[in-house]
C-alpha cells in the first residue's frame, strides 16, 4: 500500500512510499519526523508529519522538544 508524507504547509507529496500496512507507515514517519526535528534550526519548533494514503490521512507523527532552565 502507498502512503504519503507532508509537513503543514508543503505542498502535498505525491510520490509515496510502499508499507505493508498503516502501521509500519506511522513508524517510519515518527523516526522521520526525529530526523526531520534534529537538522532544524531551532530545535524547540514543534514538528509534525502528516501520513495519508489514496484514501486519505490516516495519522501523524509530531516531534516536540521542551528546553527549560533549572531553578
Amino acid at each position: 500500500m502507498r502512503f504519503y508524507f507532508t509537513q503543514p504547509g508543503d505542498l502535498p507529496d505525491d510520490e509515496g512510499v510502499e508499507f505493508a500496512d498503516q502501521e509500519s507507515a506511522l513508524q517510519e514517519a515518527a523516526r522521520t519526523a526525529l530526523l526531520l526535528a534534529r537538522d532544524q534550526k531551532n530545535i524547540t519548533e514543534e514538528l509534525t508529519l502528516t501520513v495519508s494514503s489514496d484514501e486519505g490521512p490516516i495519522g501523524c507523527a509530531t516531534v516536540r522538544v521542551s528546553v527549560r532552565l533549572a531553578t
